[in-house]
């Protein structure tokens, strides 16, 4: 929810900002497809960007999910329901109970730790909690600074630039230093927990 009210909120200001600009007009170009001005007013800049070259990193390293993963989630799923329902009866959030829903969010969570634990293992550095787990933030800003770099990405318009930057580079973030991003990013939480082995017991 953090996550999705920081990505309106910045969804608006650029509107703000950037209202008198024509929505035809390209701001960006990344990996060849051109980002307008309208693209950027529906979806903020840093997630066109970040999405596609995270997409690319995934398929360049063969990330993905498999059946494996997804039953071993949907197995602490299961067993953490079954927790909550003994803890507080009735109290079930909604949708908590839909299987399909919960394979949904298997694949995001799953495809998040694999990508940023192969950034964190490629860059190292520092970290922070996220809305879909630990992310290595100066992993992620080096992998970005890198694709720049290369010409993965170009900002035509500087404005969208500073914006685009604006999260990676700015001061006072409280982050997780090295040592315990590297444990925490070792093993997802639904392969660390109790829970997860007692699931396990009862398969």
């Amino acid at each position: 929810m953090k996550l999705l009210i920081v990505a309106l909120l910045a969804a608006f200001v650029a509107h703000a900002v950037h209202a008198e600009r024509n929505p035809c007009d390209v701001i960006a170009v990344v990996l060849g497809t051109e980002v307008t001005v309208a693209d950027a007013t529906e979806v903020p800049i840093d997630h066109l960007i970040n999405g596609a070259l995270l997409d690319r990193f995934a398929r360049d390293n063969a990330i993905e999910v498999t059946e494996e993963d997804l039953d071993a989630y949907m197995a602490w799923w299961r067993r953490a329901r079954e927790m909550m329902a003994e803890a507080e009866p009735g109290l079930e959030p909604e949708g908590a109970d839909d299987p399909a829903l919960a394979r949904i969010m298997a694949l995001e969570w799953i495809w998040s730790w694999k990508v940023f634990k192969a950034l964190f293992d490629k860059y190292g550095g520092r970290a922070h909690y996220q809305q879909v787990g630990v992310q290595p933030f100066d992993a992620v800003r080096e992998f970005l600074e890198e694709q720049q770099a290369e010409g993965a990405f170009e900002i035509l318009d500087e404005g969208y630039e500073a914006q685009f930057w604006a999260y990676w580079r700015r001061s006072g973030e409280l982050l997780i230093p090295e040592e315990e991003a590297a444990e925490l990013l070792a093993v997802p939480f639904w392969l660390q927990t109790e829970v997860f082995n007692e699931a396990l017991e009862q398969e």
